[in-house]
């Protein structure tokens, strides 16, 4: 799996830039607030997004449904997701939209859809996973619609974890003669669990426009069930040179039996607030 990812990424032309920005900014509270660290460290549902290997998050026939809701410096987005493990296998469905409701024409809003299925596998000390999405994107005066795929591979040991991912393979959008790519992302993370604290550690690459970016970041369960998190990341950006404040994120979470209650914010550069509700039975 690994030498497919390497070969997949080394046929990929650097030209264009992408769309659907729906699948470049994020998913879930607790991953958002440690600094988008979610490729090696995320550990539910949102899985999906992140890297589809990780839905191995989830042991002992578990269940989980989380629903998520992101209010960005432009618009609003939604998760909704569920995924479950069977014996060597897990699965997965979620659905995310992204809407703009301050660009209208006439009656009509700029918004993204993607409807997302994913299956992972253990593979001798490993796990693979691959995950299909269903796009569809509206602009003033136009639509489009698409398919595209992520693969991605995990390997954990004794609370480390590391992990690849190819996120967004696909033909892109096609809004009548015009054509945008995917914001298509090979990314590779560590993470790293002992007791109470958790870390992750991101970097992410995007051909199409030949961005770089990383993400790190820390959890806390400083009391039972209470978790504070904390992270930085250059994701988003803006000023002409790198302000190391405006790349900070935090966050925090309540864990009571199955229930998950998660909250995230960034206070400077691509601001949000993000929260998060999840049940695992």
């Amino acid at each position: 799996m690994r030498g497919l990812l390497l070969v997949l990424l080394s046929t990929l032309p650097a030209a264009a830039a992408p769309t659907a920005s729906l699948l470049d900014e994020g998913v879930g509270a607790r991953v958002m607030a440690m600094g988008g660290a979610g490729v090696a460290s995320v550990d539910d549902a949102t899985a999906l997004y992140w890297n589809p290997a990780r839905l191995s998050a989830l042991k002992d026939h578990e269940r989980e449904a989380v629903v998520a809701h992101a209010e960005l410096s432009e618009g609003r987005a939604q998760y909704a997701g569920y995924a479950q493990q069977a014996d060597d296998s897990w699965g997965g469905v979620g659905a995310l939209y992204r809407d703009r409701p301050g660009r209208p024409a006439g009656d009509f809003e700029t918004s993204d859809f993607a409807l997302m299925m994913g299956y992972a596998k253990r593979e001798n000390e490993g796990t693979a996973g691959l995950s299909a999405k269903y796009l569809r994107s509206r602009v003033p005066g136009a639509s489009a619609h698409s398919f595209a795929a992520d693969l991605g591979v995990a390997n954990s040991d004794e609370g480390r974890t590391t992990a690849l991912a190819l996120r967004n393979m696909g033909p892109g959008l096609k809004y009548g003669r015009f054509k945008k790519d995917l914001p298509l992302t090979a990314a590779m993370g560590f993470g790293y669990k002992a007791g109470e604290v958790a870390m992750g550690l991101d970097y992410e690459y995007r051909p199409f426009t030949g961005a770089h970016d990383a993400g790190a970041g820390v959890e806390w369960e400083f009391f039972k069930g209470f978790l504070a998190r904390g992270g930085w990341t250059t994701k988003d950006e803006k000023a002409p040179r790198l302000v190391v404040s405006r790349g900070f994120t935090f966050g925090g979470g309540i864990r009571l039996a199955g229930l998950r209650l998660d909250y995230a914010f960034r206070p400077k550069a691509g601001r949000f607030h993000r929260f998060d509700a999840a049940y695992r039975f």
